[in-house]
């Protein structure tokens, strides 16, 4: 089940994200012959309009440049039943700058003879479409559309086929990891769609990844314990996403030190409970897990010792996400980089571009000849395998920063931009043209 997202467009005042599981619709509250008569462009100008979503403090340089800077106010909004809205206790702000965005929007939206009225668009309503049928004047979004307004949609609930059984694979050393499938999160899988996996040292064991779902979380603590009765003492929670750290829950009983980024407990409260209600949706609540925190922060770099083992833990600037930890095992030289390391499934951007390759190349240099990477093979060799991931990167970066020299809209970009560089990707024609996106609107404002 994808994730697919409403809005209710009001005049100038709020746009509220209303997350239901089966379609977007663009409809109006005037009759068919009064209402939007130019459905494709509206749709293309819509999109256009929310990828152009920036922070604050952009908007102030804005308009310090004397450009325009009215923005929209975005908050987190609950399931509606139909088109009725709900928010969250904590609703995060999001700002679009608006002027330009909204006089397309306008000019797309309305019927002939209609004028554009700066006020506001309250004739319009982008709302839960359901699986009802739909008027002629209906503009849908597909999933790749979705993705490409922005969410990232990364490892969440998507209705999906029986996935292999899972199985640890030995890889000496007292290091056991499980090699995940390149799939969404289904019933099926319970969440277990990334590399996840433990080391055994003279005294302890610490879990690299507690899986993506209390029930992933279950299965992995099960294997542990098949294989030995020493305490689980660190629980490495790499970033936010949930195939990454929603196993947590599994571990609470053990009471190890849960570590994390120095960023991961805001990010957990920015997207937690949302990511917490998909899981509940597809796996249901015993499954699904609750929300852990980190009970141990890394700021730079830190050191666990399993006894006679140590493992050096190190937190990133913003690359992959901006919560990223990678791991060394230092006695074995094995570089656990998590998902700042995919190996045939598509990368997914959830940080900064630029941030993800200036990270990469710092562990490139750390001189590690292996490496267990968020989703491939259990092991790879870390230079060759890092190569074809900066190559994607690197195109992806160019490209955009070509696009947008030339003056190419953003929604025709996510379309175009290293469209060829999909060979050998799992899952290219799911997030590459989100990726498009998140870097032309980091890279604009170079």
């Amino acid at each position: 089940m994808g994730l697919l997202i409403g809005l209710t467009l009001r005049p100038l005042t709020s746009v509220d994200f209303l997350r239901e599981c089966s379609g977007f619709c663009l409809t109006t509250s005037h009759p068919p012959d009064d209402s939007c008569t130019a459905s494709a462009n509206a749709k293309s100008a819509l999109l256009n309009a929310y990828h152009a979503a920036r922070h604050p403090q952009r908007a102030e340089q804005r308009s310090k440049r004397g450009e325009p800077t009215s923005r929209l106010r975005v908050t987190s909004g609950t399931p509606p039943i139909c088109s009725q809205s709900r928010h969250f206790a904590r609703p995060q702000p999001i700002y679009l700058s608006a002027n330009t965005a909204k006089q397309e929007f306008h000019a797309a939206t309305t019927g002939p003879g209609r004028e554009v009225v700066n006020s506001g668009m309250s004739g319009f309503e982008l709302r839960w479409a359901g699986r009802t049928r739909h008027a002629a004047s209906d503009v849908r979004f597909t999933r790749r559309e979705t993705l490409s307004l922005g969410f990232c949609l990364c490892c969440l609930p998507a209705i999906g086929s029986a996935t292999q059984p899972f199985a640890l694979e030995d890889l000496g050393n007292g290091l056991f990891v499980r090699q995940a499938p390149h799939e969404e999160t289904t019933a099926a899988n319970k969440g277990g769609i990334a590399n996840i996996g433990f080391i055994i040292g003279r005294d302890s064991v610490l879990v690299i990844d507690p899986g993506g779902s209390a029930a992933d979380g279950r299965w992995l603590h099960a294997e542990i314990r098949m294989r030995t009765r020493k305490p689980i003492r660190h629980v490495v929670m790499t970033h936010v996403h949930p195939d990454h750290c929603f196993g947590a829950a599994a571990f609470v009983e053990e009471q190890p030190e849960f570590i994390g980024h120095h960023a991961l407990q805001r990010a957990l409260d920015a997207r937690g409970s949302y990511y917490h209600q998909r899981l509940v949706e597809a796996l249901g609540q015993e499954n699904a897990g609750s929300l852990v925190y980190p009970t141990l922060e890394v700021d730079d770099v830190a050191e666990v010792d399993l006894g006679d083992r140590r493992i050096r833990i190190t937190a990133h600037r913003t690359a992959h996400t901006d919560c990223d930890l990678s791991m060394l095992d230092i006695s074995t030289g094995t570089l656990f980089p998590s998902d700042l390391l995919f190996v045939d499934r598509i990368p997914s951007l959830d940080g900064s571009l630029p941030g993800w390759l200036a990270e990469a190349e710092r562990l490139a240099k750390l001189g590690a000849a292996r490496a267990v990477p968020g989703h491939g093979p259990a092991m790879v060799e870390l230079g060759p395998a890092m190569a074809i991931q900066r190559r994607y990167l690197t195109a992806l970066q160019d490209e955009t920063r070509t696009a947008i020299a030339e003056g190419v809209a953003i929604d025709e970009a996510s379309r175009t931009v290293a469209a060829g560089e999909g060979e050998g990707w799992a899952l290219f024609e799911d997030y590459h043209s989100r990726n498009v996106i998140q870097a032309y609107k980091e890279l604009e404002w170079e």
